[in-house]
């Protein structure tokens, strides 16, 4: 089944106004539509998770750049944020990710991984972040939580799901970002 492009951001504007809070992570023209409607100012969700070619085509800025340098990441995404998306949870691959919401910036380097498989990295740093959310964790945390999941998971075979004990959110370093605006 296909999902029409206008699928998410028509959810988002549905569910505005309600205590559903939501998270997208998709790409293409799902996610162009999406950031459409942020642009005109309408319904934004709660939390948007591009990964550095994603955030690029998003808000204009040089994807490589993005995935190279966290302050350049965290600087378009908080492009983002003052279009009124909550938080940008913005995937770097190996150079980790930055999480920016109106509070602040952040970078988490993962731990050393030698990597296997690339699929579903993102989405299992997706679960990490809202696993941390769920217990009422600070973003910093939120945010290691999704760097140790999604580095667990990129050391795994296919598409394999890790789990609590194969991750190890001490090893992932984290640090603030002053963004000029």
């Amino acid at each position: 089944m296909v999902v029409p492009s206008g699928w998410y951001a028509e959810l988002v504007a549905d569910l505005a106004g309600t205590t559903a809070r939501v998270a997208v992570d998709t790409s293409g023209d799902p996610l162009r539509a999406v950031a459409e409607q942020v642009t005109a100012g309408g319904a934004a969700p709660d939390l948007l998770k591009p990964n550095g070619e994603e955030l690029g085509s998003l808000t204009g800025a040089d994807a490589s750049a993005i995935e190279d340098d966290p302050l350049t990441a965290a600087t378009a995404a908080a492009l983002l944020i003052d279009r009124g998306v909550g938080a940008v949870l913005a995937t770097l691959g190996g150079n980790g990710a930055v999480l920016v919401t109106a509070e602040g910036a952040w970078h988490a380097a993962p731990p050393p991984t030698t990597v296997v498989s690339t699929v579903g990295a993102g989405d299992s740093s997706l679960f990490g972040y809202l696993l941390g959310d769920l217990d009422g964790a600070a973003p910093e945390e939120r945010l290691r939580l999704a760097v140790a999941y999604g580095s667990a998971a990129a050391g795994l075979p296919g598409t394999t799901i890790p789990t609590p004990d194969q991750i190890d959110p001490a090893l992932v370093k984290t640090r603030e970002l002053v963004l000029t605006r």
